[in-house]
C-alpha cells in the first residue's frame, strides 16, 4: 500500500517514515508526485499558489532576473515498495553555473517498458532534495525526456551515455574591457607574410591615406544574472583606464556606440610615443639593419621620405636590408641592400652588391649597380650605371649606359656606351671604350624593333594578298561575259514570274562575292602601304638619331695608351671602329653618310650648344660644385 505525505523536505519525510513504520530502507522508495508552487513579490509574507502552467512566466530572462520575488515549493511524495524496478545509472550534475542536467550512462540491460516517467520520477526526486524548484526554467525538458525514453524503447538498449539538460538559470555577463586595436600592426605583420624573404623585419609600418590606423573599443556593460536557486550573481564591472591621444590633424576620426575608428588623412609612417600616435611622412634614424629596424617598404610613390644620419664611412643601411620611399637622404653609407626610391642622396659609398633604383640618385662613391633617369656620381669606381642621363665627376673601371653621358674626369678601364652624346672633359686614362649604341634605351629599342617587325609582317602579307587579288581579278574577267547572260535570264525569269534555277542563283552570289573581297584587299593593301611609309617615316627620324650622335673630348687629350671608339649602326647593320691613341688630334666623333653608308668623323668644330643639354639641367652646377 502506497503512502503519500505532503512536505518541503522529501528526503528527510521520507526517512522518517520509514523510521517510525520500521520498515527496511532498501526495500522502499519515494517519488515526487505533485508540487506546489508558492510565490510572492512582497515583503508581507503574503504569498500565491501558482499553477504549474503559470511557471512558462519565469522562462523570460528580464522577468526572471529582474525581478524581486520570493518563491518555494511544497511537495507530495508518494512513498512505494521497489519492485521491478527498472535499474537505471542517472547522476545529476551542474552543468556549468547556472545549468543543472541528467547523465544516463550506457547500458546493455534490456529495455522492456517505457522508461520515461521513470526518469522523470528520479530526477525530480533529487531535483527537490538538492533545493532547485521542479519545473522552472525547464524550458524544452519535457519534451527531450519523452523523446529519449522512446528512443531507448525502440532500441531496446541505452546504447551510449546521454547528457540531458534539466533547467537553467541566467548565467551573469561581464562588462567587455576597453581595448585599443593598433590596426597598422596587423599591417606590418601582412607585409612580412607576403615574402620572407624580402624582409626579416620592418621598422615601421606604411600607411596610407585612408586606411585604419586605430580602434578605440568601449566598454560593453555586462549584466547580472541569477541562478536556479535565486540567487544573484552579479557580473565584473570595468571603468575607462586606457590613455591616449591622437595628433587630429592626420587622422579622421569615427565614432559610434561601441568604438572609435581612427583612419590615416595621409600616407606616412605611424608614430607612436607614450601612447600619442601620428602619422609623419619623414622617418629620422641613425641606421637601418636587420637585428633592431629591418626594412622600410613605404613604397616609391607614397610621398614620404626617410633621413638617416651617421658617419660617413659607416654604413647607415646595412646587409639584406630594403629600402622603399619616395626620397631617401643617407649620411652614410650602403652595404649590401637594395634602394628603391624616387629620389636618392648618399654621401657615402655604396658597396659593390648594393641595388639603387631611382628617379634621380647622386651618391658620392658608387661601387654597386644603379639605374635611374638621371644619376649624378663624384665617384664611379668598379661600378654598373644605366640611365638616361649619367653625370660623374671621376670614373674609374665602370660600366656606364645612358643616352647622354658627362664626365669629367675618366680614368682606365670604363666602358662607355651611350645614345646621344658623351662629353669626357679630361681623358686621363687607357682602355677605355666608347660605344654608340641604340640598345641604351630601351624605349628607342622596342620601337625599332617593332617598325622593323611591322614592316617584315606586311611584305608577308603583302605577297598573298597581291596574289589573292590578280586571281579574283582574272576571275571575274573571265567570267564578266557570262555573268552578263545569267542576269539578263535571272532578270526575265523573275519578270514572268518563273522559278529560277538555284545554280544562277549560286553563280551571283559567288560572282558578288568575289566583288566584294576584291574592293577588301585593294583597301588592305593600300592602307598597309600608308602604314609602311609612315613606319618609313619614323625609321628615317630615328636614323638621324645615328647622324646626330657624337662623342666630344673638351682637352683634347686622350690619356698614354688606347682608347677604343665603336658605332653600332642598325641599319644597315654596321659596325664602325676606331683606336684613338693618346696624340690623336680631335674633339668631337660623328659618323657621316657617304655613298648610302657611313663613316667616322673626326673634327674639331665644337661651340656652347654642345654642352646645352646639361647646361639646360644645369648637371654642370654638380661637376663644379
Amino acid at each position: 500500500m502506497n503512502e503519500k505525505i505532503r512536505t518541503s523536505f522529501p528526503k528527510e519525510s521520507f526517512e522518517e517514515f520509514i523510521r517510525k513504520n520500521e520498515l527496511k530502507a532498501s526495500e522502499y522508495s519515494y517519488k515526487i508526485s505533485d508540487f506546489f508552487t508558492h510565490y510572492s513579490e512582497n515583503n508581507d509574507g503574503n504569498y500565491i499558489l501558482l499553477d504549474k502552467e503559470e511557471l512558462v512566466m519565469f522562462e523570460h530572462d528580464n522577468f526572471f532576473v529582474n525581478t524581486n520575488f520570493k518563491i518555494y515549493q511544497e511537495y507530495e511524495i508518494e512513498i512505494y515498495k521497489k519492485e521491478n524496478e527498472p535499474v537505471i545509472d542517472l547522476k545529476f550534475v551542474n552543468m556549468g553555473n547556472v545549468t543543472i542536467g541528467a547523465v544516463l550512462k550506457k547500458s546493455e540491460r534490456p529495455i522492456k517498458q517505457d522508461i520515461t516517467q521513470f526518469l522523470k520520477d528520479r530526477i525530480y526526486r533529487a531535483m527537490a532534495n538538492a533545493g532547485f524548484l521542479l519545473d522552472f526554467r525547464i524550458f524544452d525538458f519535457h519534451n527531450n525526456i519523452k523523446l529519449l525514453g522512446a528512443k531507448f524503447l525502440k532500441d531496446g538498449i541505452i546504447d551510449r551515455d546521454y547528457s540531458l539538460p534539466i533547467a537553467r538559470g541566467v548565467a551573469s555577463v561581464d562588462d567587455t574591457d576597453e581595448k585599443l586595436i593598433l590596426h597598422y600592426e596587423q599591417i606590418l605583420e601582412e607585409k612580412k607574410g607576403k615574402d620572407f624573404s624580402y624582409a626579416k623585419k620592418e621598422f615601421s609600418s606604411i600607411i596610407e591615406k585612408n586606411e585604419l590606423v586605430l580602434e578605440y573599443k568601449k566598454i560593453i556593460e555586462g549584466k547580472d544574472g541569477k541562478n536556479l536557486k535565486c540567487q544573484f550573481l552579479s557580473h565584473i564591472s570595468y571603468s575607462p583606464q586606457l590613455i591616449f591621444s591622437v595628433n587630429d590633424e592626420h587622422f579622421i576620426k569615427e565614432e559610434n556606440s561601441s568604438s572609435i575608428k581612427y583612419f590615416a588623412k595621409i600616407n606616412g609612417f605611424v608614430k607612436n610615443e607614450s601612447f600619442y600616435f601620428d602619422i609623419v611622412n619623414s622617418l629620422d634614424m641613425k641606421n637601418l639593419n636587420l637585428k633592431n629596424t629591418g626594412s622600410v617598404l613605404a613604397g616609391d610613390n607614397k610621398k614620404v621620405s626617410l633621413n638617416i644620419q651617421t658617419l660617413k664611412e659607416e654604413d647607415g643601411i646595412k646587409d639584406g636590408i630594403v629600402v622603399e620611399t619616395e626620397k631617401i637622404n643617407l649620411q652614410g653609407s650602403v652595404a649590401q641592400s637594395t634602394i628603391r626610391s624616387k629620389n636618392v642622396n648618399i654621401n657615402g659609398q655604396t658597396h659593390s652588391k648594393s641595388k639603387i633604383y631611382a628617379k634621380k640618385a647622386q651618391i658620392f662613391n658608387h661601387k654597386g649597380y644603379l639605374e635611374a633617369d638621371t644619376a649624378f656620381v663624384n665617384v664611379a669606381e668598379r661600378c654598373f650605371i644605366k640611365a638616361k642621363i649619367a653625370v660623374v665627376k671621376t670614373c674609374i673601371n665602370s660600366n656606364i649606359e645612358a643616352e647622354k653621358i658627362y664626365i669629367k674626369s675618366l680614368h682606365s678601364q670604363n666602358t662607355i656606351k651611350f645614345l646621344k652624346t658623351c662629353i669626357i672633359e679630361h681623358c686621363k686614362g687607357e682602355s677605355n671604350t666608347f660605344s654608340f649604341d641604340m640598345n641604351v634605351s630601351q624605349s628607342f629599342k622596342n620601337s625599332l624593333e617593332e617598325s622593323f617587325r611591322a614592316i617584315e609582317t606586311f611584305k608577308k602579307t603583302n605577297v598573298a594578298l597581291k596574289k589573292e587579288l590578280e586571281f579574283i581579278k582574272k576571275s571575274l574577267a573571265a567570267s564578266k561575259e557570262s555573268m552578263s547572260n545569267i542576269l539578263k535570264s535571272y532578270k526575265q525569269l523573275r519578270e514572268n514570274n518563273q522559278p529560277v534555277p538555284q545554280s544562277f542563283e549560286r553563280q551571283i552570289v559567288n560572282f558578288q562575292g568575289l566583288i566584294k573581297r576584291e574592293k577588301e584587299l585593294i583597301e588592305i593593301l593600300g592602307s598597309g602601304e600608308k602604314n609602311v611609309d609612315k613606319l618609313g617615316e619614323h625609321l628615317t627620324k630615328m636614323q638621324k638619331i645615328v647622324t646626330q650622335a657624337k662623342v666630344i673630348n673638351i682637352d683634347n687629350t686622350w690619356g698614354d695608351g688606347y682608347n677604343k671608339i665603336i658605332f653600332n649602326i642598325p641599319f644597315p647593320k654596321t659596325t664602325l671602329a676606331h683606336t684613338l691613341r693618346g696624340e690623336e688630334d680631335c674633339t668631337k666623333i660623328t659618323l657621316k653618310e657617304q655613298n648610302d653608308s657611313y663613316v667616322l668623323n673626326f673634327g674639331h668644330a665644337m661651340d656652347e650648344n654642345e654642352l646645352k643639354p646639361f647646361n639646360k639641367q644645369k648637371y654642370l652646377d654638380f661637376i663644379y660644385e
